[in-house]
């Protein structure tokens, strides 16, 4: 990220740059789970990330995914399929975008479940 000729590596809760102290801080602390929801075998959850995750002037240092679940409500690393929603990523710049977007997210799995089953 370009800001003023300098390389911004780490990002806030508030999208503002920050140092490395207050990055790791906000790392370790639960602070950094924005928002998790659980619909049927799926587990939807979004986090802060605080780093760019993306080129050309976007930050992405929020994250939703769509995580696959197995029968002991875990997170199953060897599903294929999830109605195509498996490993579902989505990511912003701000967390209001990513709540919005965490939103947006559960409304259409729970679309698709009701066109599904």
């Amino acid at each position: 990220m370009i800001e003023d000729n300098t390389y911004t590596l780490y990002y806030d809760l508030e999208s503002k740059p920050c140092n490395y102290a207050k990055y790791s801080k906000i790392l370790s602390s639960k602070d950094r789970f924005i928002a998790v929801d659980y619909i049927d075998k799926y587990k939807i959850s979004t986090v802060w990330l605080g780093q760019p995750h993306s080129g050309e002037g976007l930050k992405n240092i929020f994250e939703t995914m769509i995580f696959p679940l197995n029968d002991k409500n875990e997170i199953d690393y060897y599903y294929d399929t999830l109605d195509g929603y498996d490993w579902h990523t989505e990511r912003y710049d701000t967390k209001e975008e990513a709540l919005k977007g965490h939103a947006n997210l559960i409304k259409e799995v729970r679309q698709t479940k009701k066109t599904v089953n």
